[in-house]
């Protein structure tokens, strides 16, 4: 399995990830155009030249990033390549300097495995402005803000001895 940024070429394997979870309410609906125009924020897994996870690293500021769109393939689902896929983006914001990481998520036991913790309100000033205010569900949002603080935490990729991990940097 190789991680590596997303590319242009990759924008309708990760829009059908994103697709499959949004039909269940997991995630929030993104359009083929959305992805496309934020590829550059994308990091997938794939394996045998297949996508088969996908994440969404946003950065706000120096202060403060956001994983989106979390998705793997369903039949991997509970393969680890979520938990690859938020260490990485981890490692990632963390050599960016970013000193917070926030996640909204529906699985909060998830993103506490990796030293996320609830957050209140204030966390989520960036992430209300870019897509809460727009959210049919925003009345009636039951995802719980998640913040991991990087500064108070080293980020490390997992070991795997069983699995084959390639680090690329490029698409």
């Amino acid at each position: 399995m190789k991680i590596r940024p997303a590319c242009a070429a990759d924008t309708n394997a990760i829009h059908a990830l994103i697709v499959h979870y949004a039909a269940k309410g997991v995630l929030l609906p993104r359009s083929v155009e959305d992805v496309l125009r934020e590829i550059n924020t994308f990091t997938v897994c794939e394996h045998a030249g297949i996508i088969v996870g996908c994440l969404s690293l946003v950065q706000y500021h120096a202060g403060l990033a956001e994983i989106r769109s979390v998705a793997v393939e369903a039949t991997r689902a509970g393969s680890g390549i979520g938990s690859r896929l938020v260490r990485h983006a981890l490692n990632l914001a963390s050599a960016r300097g970013v000193a917070g990481v926030l996640a909204v998520t529906g699985t909060p036991e998830f993103f506490a495995r990796f030293g996320f913790q609830r957050a209140d309100g204030a966390a989520m000033t960036e992430k209300v402005q870019r897509d809460c205010r727009e959210c049919a569900k925003a009345q009636f949002c039951s995802l719980v803000p998640m913040m991991a603080d990087l500064e108070a935490q080293p980020v490390l990729l997992p070991f795997a001895p069983h699995v084959n991990l390639e680090i690329a940097t490029e698409c």
